[in-house]
């Protein structure tokens, strides 16, 4: 019998991942470039995402228009998305086109044409979006989080970059970078759905196979974290929009599952300490959430919530005492195993498409160089205990400084809050 899902590396360094699903008629395939904004220099900042805009506006032998026509003719759809380590292209569509999709998938990403009029006219699009981030209160409240927990790190600068190095790049930087980036060795294909591995991989050598490898990969500097309070006013903002945050895991930690439960007991579902006592006790939000961000080699656990300029501060004050009462190991035994059952439940439902058992195998090469089958996960997520998480709470939490940032009408709160720790 087969295996359902199967990996192979291709002679120049091209990983494929590849999970058969028999009972679907679509097919997910990404290329996942193992390069992202963190890789930048100062001066590039905004170049992977500015590829990514670019790669859909001509290729070496079809322009914008025949590649939208190209993926409508599958009746499918192409999409992408540049991250901090990663970068993302992705097609779904019927099986019967796997081959085809693969073939425009390929070339999107490996021949772009980088045309001079089309790198203007997407420089004013990307500036645009640039403006639009800014003028969103919560994207603009986090980019501020992530700029001050990741304090001249490049983990810390906005993906999209700045309007000054948007504004600064030319064709032939963007050939350049592009030619010293997009290299095979930093490659994974993962594909998901009703296909056969051994076709898959036949595909794969011939759209891929004559891909060149690019030597030593970008440096990754770990951050060094030292937590400070940062905050903006803005007196157009009815609200203010708070976040705080504390040091964990990187992304392949042991701990990573009790981080996370930690993270959905205290803040990640609607019964959460948060949620309950700061929305529906207290009225003090309309919603308050926690989340993790990990990456190679660290990690975070933040709260975001918004509330009026004149409940800031007990806010943020009830937040830091539920972050005390945790780190003190004051856990509910109950709701940790409802916690649990929650994000079983919801991983499992998460990856009832083929685009996102595309995604989760992706993921699992390029952090881990292997999958891990669903039922190891949610093995390994079943067997965390009380005490585990009470040890995670204590550690990242206990006694230790947070980064704390907030924009809005803060008024005299502007000149700072001082040193604050949870209790």
């Amino acid at each position: 019998m087969k295996q359902a899902i199967r990996t192979e590396r291709l002679p120049n360094g091209v990983d494929i991942v590849v999970e058969e699903i028999p009972l679907v008629r679509s097919v997910s395939l990404g290329l996942w470039l193992r390069h992202g904004s963190r890789h930048e220099s100062d001066s590039q900042a905004g170049l992977s995402h500015f590829i990514e805009h670019l790669a859909f506006k001509g290729t070496d032998s079809r322009g914008c228009l025949e590649i939208a026509e190209a993926i409508d003719g599958m009746g499918g759809n192409l999409d992408a998305f540049t991250g901090r380590e990663y970068t993302g292209f992705f097609a779904k569509v019927l099986d019967t086109h796997f081959d085809d999709a693969l073939a425009l998938l390929a070339e999107v990403v490996f021949r772009p044409r980088f045309d001079p009029a089309e790198v203007e006219l997407e420089r004013d699009v990307i500036l645009e979006e640039i403006k639009m981030v800014q003028d969103s209160p919560d994207e603009s409240a986090h980019e501020l989080f992530v700029k001050t927990f990741f304090d001249g790190h490049p983990l810390g600068r906005p993906v999209l970059g700045s309007a000054r190095t948007v504004a600064s790049f030319g064709a032939d930087d963007i050939r350049s970078y592009f030619d010293s980036h997009y290299r095979s060795d930093r490659l994974t294909l993962s594909v998901a759905g009703n296909v056969d591995a051994d076709e898959v991989l036949g595909a794969a050598a011939r759209r891929l196979g004559d891909i060149g490898p690019g030597g030593d990969g970008p440096a990754e500097a770990a951050p060094v974290h030292v937590a400070r309070t940062e905050l903006r006013q803005r007196e157009s903002m009815e609200q203010v929009h708070m976040l705080v945050g504390i040091n964990a895991f990187r992304r392949t930690d042991d701990r990573r599952y009790a981080l996370e439960t930690l993270n959905t007991y205290l803040g990640g579902s609607v019964s959460s300490r948060l949620f309950q006592r700061v929305r529906e006790r207290l009225g003090l939000a309309y919603a308050i959430n926690s989340f993790t961000s990990s990456y190679r080699d660290c990690g975070l656990l933040g709260i975001y919530a918004a509330t009026g300029p004149d409940r800031f501060e007990k806010l943020l004050d009830i937040t830091r005492k539920e972050l005390g009462s945790v780190a003190r190991g004051e856990i509910d035994p109950g709701h940790i195993e409802r916690v649990k059952s929650f994000i079983k439940a919801d991983m499992v439902l998460g990856l009832e498409s083929t685009a996102s058992r595309m995604a989760f195998l992706a993921k699992q090469m390029i952090y881990f160089g292997h999958v891990k089958r669903l039922d190891e996960v949610l093995a390994e997520l079943d067997a965390v205990t009380v005490d585990d998480v009470a040890r995670v709470a204590a550690e990242i939490i206990g006694g230790v400084p947070l980064t704390v940032t907030a924009i809005g009408n803060l008024g005299d709160r502007l000149p700072g809050l001082g040193r604050l720790v949870a209790g």
